[in-house]
Formats: structure tokens, C-alpha cells, sequence
């Protein structure tokens, strides 16, 4: 059914407004539904096919807009199993429960859903799905505490590639990209430390820090560090070889054998 594909939201703006939502914030609260409904697909979806069209759109009291889900790939089923996660989702974390398969980029995502309602920039957003009650969105801002847990912290340390660096208003920021099988890690360092980031960007390195989990999100792995110190890593090919090393210690055994050294050595141990 198309239904089963459709999201309904609807929005008010302040009353010093008329109830009329403003243009930027009409559409930042539309992006980050989209940015939600694109993390929905990823965690829901082995492929990147949905895309969202409008087919509603009115200004009555609230402006109200209708998504419908449509797969590239002719699958209806796809479509509205993205929908399905999506308002699951919403309504789990509204019910202080942590969604399945949520990882830390979906919930940045859902969590910006929310914002410009705290920030009482719209007085109101609701979403809806298939005719069922609609979800006010200011009751998943005071939610995800409950649902994840609070900010946890513990100082390590994080090695992979410094990539992605931004110093754009003092923001400071840049992602370590780790083994293929772990999350990458946003990285968040103070202004001393800007020409050290700078020069290892690219580069293989160790940075130490306070890390910050959430012990119910992602399998309680880190998703930012407050970065202390950096370490670059020399290049592989800066790197000595076997054969370089040989002939380094001649006299490394005195009188003895290779074999009756390692002997020794192993019954040390």
C-alpha cells in the first residue's frame, strides 16, 4: 500500500510569527528529516535506492507536508521498510528505548530532528505515518538520555588516518579513519594543537585524549575524542627493512651460535 510508504509532517512556527514557520528554519527542520530517513536507509538497506518525492504540501494551520518513499529499483517492500524503521524509531526513542541497529551517526541524525523545536525557533513539529497518532517531536529531545545513556569518558588513545580536518570558525575538528571494520572517529582538539593537526592530515597517527561513549549506543564504542597530543607515524616505505637491519649487531651473540643465543634467550623467558 502507498500508505505504508508515506510520512506526514506538519509544522507551526512562533506565535510573534502568525504560527507561520521561517523560510531557514522550514528548511533545516526538512533536512535534517531528510538526513534521518538517508541513516534509516543505511542501517536498514544493503543499497542506497529510496528516494523521497512530495506529493502534499499546504499551508493550512500547521504547514503540512506528505513524503512518499519510491525505490529505484521497483521494490515498494524497500521503500516502506525504510519508512517502517524510521517512524519505529522515532517512536522507540520517544518511549526511552534504544532503536535496533542504531550506530552514532543515526543517532546524531534523529537527535537533530528535534533542535529547532528546543531552541524554540518552531513552536511545534509533528510527524505521522499511515494514519497513525502523530508524534510531537519536542518529546524525543528530553528522551535520548533515557534511551542511550548519558555521555560517558575515559582517556585512550585512537591510531588510524587524520583526515577530513576543519578549522572553519574555530571549530577545530577533524575524523581518524580506523580499520575498515570500526567506526571513524570525530575528533575535536584546541587551538594550540592547529599546526600539529594541519601537518598530520593524511597521515597515519596516534592521537591521545579523553574519549566520550555512550555505553548503550554502538556497543559502547567511542564517537569523539577531546584530543590532548598527536603522534604521526613515519610512512611505510621510511620504515627499515629486514635487510637493512642485517649485519646491525655483529657482536650482538659474543662467542656463542645464533641457534645456542635464541636457546638461551627462550629459557630466560
Amino acid at each position: 500500500m502507498a500508505n505504508d510508504r508515506r510520512i506526514t509532517i506538519r509544522m507551526r512556527g512562533r506565535i510573534e510569527d502568525g504560527g507561520d514557520v521561517r523560510f531557514e528554519d522550514f528548511i533545516r527542520q526538512l533536512d535534517s528529516v531528510r538526513t534521518a530517513l538517508s541513516e534509516t536507509e543505511r542501517i536498514t538497506t544493503a543499497t542506497k535506492s529510496v528516494a523521497f518525492r512530495v506529493i502534499g504540501l499546504s499551508h493550512n494551520s500547521p504547514a503540512t507536508i506528505v513524503l512518499e518513499a519510491v525505490d529505484g529499483s521497483g521494490n515498494a517492500g524497500v521503500a516502506a521498510d525504510v519508512v517502517g524503521m524510521f517512524m519505529q524509531s522515532i517512536d522507540a526513542v520517544r518511549k526511552g528505548t534504544a532503536p535496533d541497529r542504531f550506530d552514532y551517526p543515526a543517532f546524531r541524525a534523529f537527535k537533530e530532528i528535534s533542535k529547532l523545536v528546543d531552541t524554540h525557533k518552531i513552536e511545534h513539529v509533528g510527524i505521522s505515518h499511515n494514519g497513525d497518532t502523530e508524534i510531537p517531536v519536542s518529546a524525543l529531545a528530553k528522551s535520548f538520555d533515557l534511551a542511550f545513556g548519558s555521555d560517558e569518558r575515559e582517556t585512550g588513545s585512537v591510531s588510524g588516518m587524520l583526515e577530513q580536518i576543519n578549522l572553519h570558525a574555530n571549530q577545530n575538528v577533524f575524523t581518524i579513519y580506523r580499520a575498515s571494520n570500526m567506526p571513524k572517529l570525530r575528533c575535536v582538539f584546541a587551538k594550540d594543537l592547529r599546526q600539529e593537526a594541519i601537518g598530520a592530515v593524511g597521515k597515519h597517527v596516534t592521537v591521545f585524549g579523553q574519549l566520550k561513549y555512550k555505553a548503550r549506543l554502538d556497543g559502547g564504542r567511542p564517537f569523539e575524542m577531546k584530543v590532548t597530543s598527536i603522534e604521526v607515524h613515519p610512512p611505510d616505505d621510511e620504515l627499515p627493512t629486514l635487510m637493512s637491519l642485517f649485519g646491525i649487531a655483529p657482536d650482538l651473540t659474543g662467542n656463542q651460535s645464533s641457534e645456542d643465543y635464541v636457546r638461551r634467550l627462550r629459557d630466560e623467558w
